[in-house]
């Protein structure tokens, strides 16, 4: 009596290799590389060119190159967040002395 082989389903077929991870904040149109980030609502009176997101092209479509600038706009954007959140406390600071007669 042979013996049953259990049935192997078949392989999918080849599917196109899938693309590498692009770097948190990198994102691409076309074939270009971008950086992009979500403003924060306290701040977005500080980015009136913008509508609630930063798009900055990083100059390139190869990735390497463009992690270089990408670290450049992050600190460029974070170093801006930062000023307006200290302008905004600076204010806030303000108005309270000036409420309180101070």
């Amino acid at each position: 009596m042979p013996i049953a082989k259990p049935s192997v389903p078949a392989l999918p077929p080849a599917e196109q290799p899938t693309p590498r991870k692009l770097p948190r904040h990198m994102h691409r149109r076309g074939r270009m590389l971008y950086f992009k980030r979500k403003i924060p609502g306290d701040v977005a009176h500080g980015f009136p060119e913008h509508r609630g997101q930063v798009w900055v092209s990083l100059g390139t479509e190869h990735i390497e190159p463009a992690k270089v600038m990408l670290a450049v706009e992050a600190t460029e954007f974070e170093l801006r967040v930062a000023e307006l959140r200290r302008q905004n406390a600076l204010r806030r600071a303000s108005s309270l002395a000036e409420q309180a007669g101070c």
